[in-house]
């Protein structure tokens, strides 16, 4: 058995194969080129279509508006390095056009609630996986198969990104452990899989680079500028002693059972 950290893992994934639609390519797009998102969101709102990645972008921009500190970093920002400055301007350009009343924790529940109702299968998937595994104890193996086998079929990067670890987590006699091929990890320690986990989405064929969330604020929140999420990622296994060839085998092999939809790799019986 070996052992896995839940700190650094934000999650995962978008295919080669991802199916979609032309709101999410729209958002996908004004993400890259860090233009103002909120057309975008309020016609994926009104179609209750892409519901998580919806309420992920209002939940960064409503804290982008509340953000003590990136007001300092603001109003700092002729001492910021040129990458800060870039990375702090396509934050703020990604949140413009927003409403205050657009930006709150109840319109955020909306989108959720919406996209449920109307059976947005990227939402319906990840709800329905995160509600069932709440209590792992109870999940039978034969449910699992199926929460995984809904989620693989959506090939989509967002809603994996969403689910990250739970996607391989399980109970044990030791406890909640994460599984991926017939390995088990116990969450209390730093192996590879733990830095892999954030790469797949790169893997299958998603934006990784300056614009990509974490890159972005880890730039203007730390300070800590690179051009991708694998130069990030790699600093940080590097620091804590990791093999970065190793971590980056591991996300491949990860994104290639997703795009094989290979759900023994994800599920214990």
């Amino acid at each position: 058995m070996k052992t896995i950290t839940t700190g650094l893992i934000s999650a995962l994934i978008v295919g080669t194969v991802y199916a979609a639609g032309p709101l999410q390519v729209s958002i996908d797009h004004e993400m890259r080129a860090g233009t103002s998102v909120s057309n975008s969101v309020r016609n994926a709102r009104a179609q209750s279509a892409q519901g998580i990645d919806v309420s992920r972008i209002l939940s960064q921009c409503r804290e982008v508006r509340a953000s003590e500190q990136l007001q300092k970093i603001a109003a700092d920002v002729d001492n910021q390095s040129p990458a800060r400055q870039r990375a702090l301007a396509t934050l703020e350009r990604r949140c413009a056009g927003f409403t205050d009343g657009e930006l709150t924790d109840t319109a955020e529940r909306e989108t959720i609630f919406n996209a449920i109702q109307a059976a947005d299968p990227q939402t319906v998937a990840v709800t329905q996986f995160i509600d069932a595994t709440r209590q792992l104890s109870t999940l039978l193996p034969v449910e699992r198969r199926g929460l995984v086998a809904n989620v693989l079929a959506l090939q989509d990067a967002v809603a994996i990104d969403d689910l990250g670890i739970r996607l391989f987590l399980h109970r044990s006699p030791k406890g909640a452990v994460a599984y991926f091929q017939g390995e088990e990890y116990l969450l209390t320690s730093d192996p590879d899989i733990s830095y892999s986990v954030p790469l797949v989405k790169c893997e299958l064929g998603q934006d990784c680079g300056p614009s990509e969330r974490e890159v972005l604020t880890t730039c203007i929140y730390q300070g800590k500028c690179v051009g991708t999420l694998y130069e990030l990622v790699e600093e940080r296994a590097a620091a804590a002693g990791k093999d970065t060839a190793v971590v980056k085998q591991m996300a491949k092999e990860i994104a290639s059972a997703i795009r094989r939809s290979d759900i023994d790799a994800f599920v214990r019986d």
